[in-house]
C-alpha cells in the first residue's frame, strides 16, 4: 500500500510537530509527502492521488478546521473534471496537531466538542467521493510529551500512516515483524537481539492462539 501526506501548514519548517512526522517516516518507500503551500501543482497533485491508495490531510487545527492554504487547495482538487474516479475506493485519513490536550475535546471538556464532530466536514468528502474514512490521529503538544509518550506517538503515527485499516490486534503484530525485519535487514550488527524479539513476538502469538481456542471451546460447552 502507499500513501500521500498532504501537508497544510502555512509554516512547516518552522513546525517541531511537521519536522517530527517527517523524521518519523523518512525510512519508508511507500510513504510520499506534498506541500499544499508550496504552488497549487494540480496535475501532480492529481496523478500523485491516482498512484496512492491511501491520503492522509495533515495539518494543525485552526479555529476548528483545517488551515486556509489546505481548504484552497482541497478547493481546486475536488473541483477537478474526473476526481471522483480518482479518488474512488481509496482511504482518507486526518493527522491533526493540537495546542491543547485531546481530552479537552469531549463533551464536558473546554472545547465541548469531540474532535470526530468537529472534523464531520471531511467526513462527508470521504462519503461524497467513495472513499474509507479513517479513524482521526491527533497530537496534543508535542514539546511537553516524556520520552516514552514521544516514542509511544512515533510508532502510533508510522502505523497509521503505514498499516492496513484494520488496526486490529494482529495487523499490528505482523506490522512490528516487517519492521523488525528491516532494521534486521539493514543494520546487521543488531541481527541476534532483533531475532530474540522475534522469536518473542512469535512465541507469545502461540500462547494467545492457544488461549483464544481454549476461550471458544468453554463458551461452546
Amino acid at each position: 500500500m502507499k500513501t500521500l501526506i498532504v501537508i497544510g501548514h502555512p509554516n512547516i519548517q518552522d513546525s517541531r510537530t511537521q519536522q517530527f512526522f517527517k523524521e518519523a517516516v523518512q525510512t519508508f518507500e511507500n510513504v510520499t509527502f506534498f506541500d499544499a503551500t508550496a504552488g497549487l501543482e494540480i496535475e501532480k497533485a492529481q496523478q500523485l492521488m491516482v498512484d496512492h491508495q491511501r491520503i492522509i490531510l495533515q495539518f494543525p487545527l485552526y479555529w476548528y478546521s483545517c488551515p486556509a492554504c489546505l481548504k484552497d487547495w482541497l478547493d481546486q482538487i475536488l473541483s477537478l473534471s474526473g476526481i471522483e474516479e480518482t479518488l474512488a475506493n481509496k482511504e482518507l485519513g486526518l493527522v491533526v496537531s493540537l495546542g491543547v490536550k485531546s481530552s479537552e475535546f469531549q463533551a464536558g471538556g473546554r472545547e465541548k466538542f469531540t474532535l470526530s464532530e468537529l472534523m464531520r466536514p471531511f467526513e462527508a468528502i470521504a462519503n461524497k467521493f467513495n472513499m474509507s474514512y479513517l479513524p482521526i490521529f491527533s497530537l496534543s503538544n508535542l514539546s511537553y510529551l516524556t520520552e516514552i509518550e514521544t516514542k509511544q506517538a512515533l510508532i502510533k503515527y508510522q502505523q497509521y500512516v503505514s498499516m492496513e485499516k484494520s488496526f486490529s490486534f494482529e495487523i499490528s503484530e505482523q506490522w512490528h515483524l516487517e519492521q523488525l525485519l528491516k532494521i534486521q535487514k539493514n543494520h546487521p550488527k543488531f541481527e541476534e537481539k532483533i531475532q530474540m524479539l522475534i522469536e518473542e513476538i512469535e512465541e507469545n502469538r502461540d500462547e494467545l492462539s492457544t488461549l483464544e481456542h481454549s476461550l471458544k471451546e468453554m463458551k461452546e460447552e
